[in-house]
């Protein structure tokens, strides 16, 4: 029998007047103000200036179409670039303007309407390989004909040591993969064509193969493993064309220089539709700055209307011009992508599905705005296309990138949340039942806090991804992702971290080291010599050698005193809450870190899914079992494996992450925890560890006991010292204990053996009759 636990009554945390932690209170206040921040500054100074940068556009390209003087001219590199363009994307073939250019997609073969259509809504999320190409190879094995010829009038032309400056220090033949998001910025029936706007990141994913960075609108990444882009264009619709310009992230592309790349029968409809482009731009971002909040403008200052000049002079710098331009030009460096500089010229065409238009029509109405009507089933969107870069002589080709249009993206969003809701939701369930269960002080002495410290991590990672993901998305399935971490937050908030602390108060007394005084040396006894010396002589006397100490190093010195002051500062902490809470901080801030290393998710993921080891290591050391329930071990292990298998099995999962094989590692190594906990409870605490290795002697509960003579009157072993009824062998219990409820009853007994137990005062019982007593107290009756 267990030894019971000192002061397990008084450390109960049952006080209803004990004080709230004031940690709880402080991290909810935090979270409240942060999302209740308002706008900021930078936004707004940010919109002024990018609306003076349109306004000037706006009026020299105005100029230049109505043929008047300005300062905008056409940069045309279709002498240059159509070559390359042909030979790298095949069967392109110029736009025959007397038929009808919007029926002929940019292969230059004829698409019939009644037959075949394209999607004309692709706002969404691209992702699919990539070949990288150096257009100064003199000699590529992948083209056939002169290539020497088709891009020399593009590489004669080149500075070799701007290029060089402007590639930076990126890695690009090592980029095989790209991924971004586009959407339609205006899709009015009435034009037959969209203006486009987006991101497109180029991705090395041999180094980075965990998640895509796709949601380039949520988190700016900045790595060595991708490059991130700016995408504006347009979208011809009936003939699948994509033209566009991509500069660095943080640059604006110029929409106007967008004329030279389309085919030349619509470079004239181009040009005054990129006009309205740019006057809807101007109004959107006057809007912006004229009512930021969505109320009514307010005057910012009634007092006064008075104009003022301004003279002023800057104070000279006392250093040479060139050095004030590269302070300025590292300083400013809009593109938050400092590794290169390079711009890109984009021609895609998306793959024709085969049904007629009007079939297209109804598929695209039904997905933004469902009935229920039947249409037919969805085609892929995939896409075909070529990244040129004129000035920096590099192009990307694109051949099977896949789309994944946001109304399907967003309802896979809605359908995860729904499951991952349900999986919270039967955690949930769980633990409050293994709570009502594990109430007493002698069933929560079994547990282990760490099992639940580790799921209230992982909980709470959970609750900051999925919150904020749902916050900045500001869609129409923000509410349904917010959900799964309003039921993260309640679990690991009010559920795991508290029922850690109480098991942590619980078990105090037990945990506690006692130090073990130090005793001094036995003294020798003196020898014969000392014993007979005389007290007094007259020789003078020696003072004693002193003893020879080593001198730590001064390093070793700062170690110790750091080591201490932590100690100390930990040990004057004596809110066990505290204590708890930070642990909790410092674990998940780690975490943090460490999901930023793909190479070590594996690692953290790992760590995170061995939440049943502590478990199963104080079952061990303490010799028990059936201290969690079997459908509480199980249940919680199925739906918690849904995370990671979802995000890394599913192929079309809502975080873009690629298949990987090593999650089976974490779903084995989780079930195989599992299945150790559940057969310590029906084969003993220690079964799957050598005699060797266990330290603890269990003491046997059913020892082998001779059986009453058959012939006697009352075939019974005697009476149960709880309810003083018969203990028979051969009685309907003779299969075991209880199947509900915590044993503290080690070892295993099979058969008959285990109706009765026998304690170590040598009173006997039932088997149930004493789990159900020694779940409440840890004396026996007698």
């Amino acid at each position: 029998m267990e030894a019971p636990l000192p002061t397990a009554a008084a450390t109960t945390p049952l006080n209803p007047n004990q004080a709230r932690s004031s940690i709880t209170s402080i991290l909810l206040i935090s979270i409240v103000l942060f999302l209740l921040s308002g706008d900021d500054p930078a936004v707004q100074v940010q919109q002024e200036d990018a609306l003076r940068t349109l306004e000037y556009q706006q009026g020299n390209y105005t100029a230049w179409l109505n043929g008047t003087a300005s300062n905008f001219t056409l940069e045309d590199t279709t002498n240059v670039t159509s070559p390359i363009v042909d030979a790298l994307l095949p069967a392109r073939l110029p736009i025959d303007s007397s038929k009808n250019s919007y029926y002929t997609n940019i292969t230059g073969l004829p698409i019939d309407s009644s037959k075949n259509s394209y999607y004309t809504n692709i706002t969404g999320f691209v992702n699919g390989p990539a070949k990288f190409v150096n257009l100064t190879d003199p000699s590529p094995s992948n083209y056939t004909g002169n290539w020497n010829k088709t891009v020399g009038p593009l590489v004669s032309g080149l500075n070799y040591t701007k290029v060089n400056a402007s590639l930076g220090d990126f890695h690009w033949a090592e980029i095989d993969k790209i991924a971004g998001n586009v959407r339609e910025l205006r899709i009015n029936q009435s034009t037959p064509y969209s203006f486009l706007a987006g991101h497109i990141d180029f991705v090395n994913s041999k180094d980075d193969t965990l998640v895509n960075y796709q949601l380039e609108d949520f988190v700016n990444s900045r790595d060595d493993t991708l490059v991130n882009y700016q995408l504006e264009g347009i979208h011809f619709f009936e003939d699948g064309s994509i033209y566009g310009l991509m500069e660095p992230r943080g640059l604006e592309p110029d929409l106007r220089q967008l004329i030279s790349l389309v085919p030349t029968p619509l470079q004239n409809a181009t040009a005054y539709a990129i006009k309205d482009e740019i006057d809807r731009q101007i109004h959107v971002l006057q809007d912006r700055i004229k009512n930021p909040g969505g109320g009514q403008v307010e005057d910012k200052n009634s007092i006064t209307t008075c104009a003022f000049q301004l003279y002023g002079r800057i104070k000279a710098a006392d250093f040479p011009v060139y050095l004030m331009q590269e302070l300025e030009s590292e300083t400013e460096n809009p593109t938050g992508n400092s590794i290169t500089t390079c711009a890109f010229q984009l021609y895609g065409r998306i793959k024709a599905a085969d049904f007629p238009v009007y079939l297209m029509q109804e598929l695209e109405s039904e997905t933004e705005n469902p009935t229920g009507v039947r249409t037919v089933s969805r085609p892929p969107l995939n896409l075909k296309g070529l990244i040129l870069s004129p000035d920096c002589a590099v192009a990307l080709t694109f051949d099977d990138a896949v789309g994944m249009q946001a109304t399907i993206f967003w309802q896979k969003a809605t359908l995860y949340s729904f499951v991952a809701s349900i999986c919270y939701f039967i955690i949930l369930k769980l633990i409050v039942r293994q709570m009502e269960t594990s109430r007493t002080p002698s069933s929560i002495a079994k547990i282990s806090r760490w099992t639940f410290a580790l799921q209230a991590i992982a909980d709470a990672y959970s609750f900051v991804g999925h919150v904020t993901v749902g916050i900045v998305s500001e869609s129409r399935s923000s509410l349904s992702i917010i959900a799964p971490g309003f039921l993260a937050a309640t679990l690991f908030l009010v559920f795991e971290v508290r029922f850690s602390m109480l098991i942590h108060q619980i078990q105090g007394p037990e945990d506690a080291v006692m130090r073990t005084p130090i005793t001094p040396a036995p003294t020798a006894p003196p020898t014969t010599d000392e014993a007979e010396a005389p007290l007094l002589t007259n020789e003078p006397a020696v003072a004693p050698a002193p003893l020879q100490t080593s001198t730590p190093s001064t390093w070793m010195v700062r170690v110790r005193r750091t080591i201490d002051s932590v100690r100390s500062f930990v040990d004057s902490m004596t809110d066990p809450d505290s204590k708890f809470w930070i642990m909790i901080l410092f674990a998940f801030l780690f975490l943090v870190q460490i999901t930023v290393s793909p190479r070590l998710v594996l690692y953290a993921i790992g760590a995170l899914y061995s939440f049943w080891v502590p478990q199963i290591m104080r079952n061990v050391k303490r010799g028990t079992r059936k201290a969690l329930q079997k459908r509480y071990v199980i249940g919680t292990t199925l739906c918690r494996l849904f995370f990671p298998l979802y995000i890394f099995v599913c192929p079309g999962n809502v975080l873009f992450a690629e298949r990987q094989p090593w999650i089976w590692l974490v779903a084995g190594w989780a079930l195989l925890q599992c299945a150790v906990l559940v057969g310590q409870e029906y084969l003993g605490p220690s079964f799957f560890l050598p005699k060797g290795l266990v330290e603890i002697e269990l003491y046997d509960w059913h020892p082998p006991i001779a059986r009453p003579d058959a012939e006697a009157p009352n075939p019974s072993l005697g009476d149960c010292a709880i309810c003083m009824d018969d203990i028979l062998l051969d009685s309907p219990d003779a299969n075991g204990g209880t199947r509900e409820g915590a044993s503290l009853l080690a070892g295993v007994g099979m058969g008959p053996k285990c109706v009765y137990a026998v304690a170590p005062c040598h009173h006997m019982f039932h088997t149930k009759c004493l789990e159900q007593w020694l779940a409440i107290k840890v004396r026996a009756k007698l």
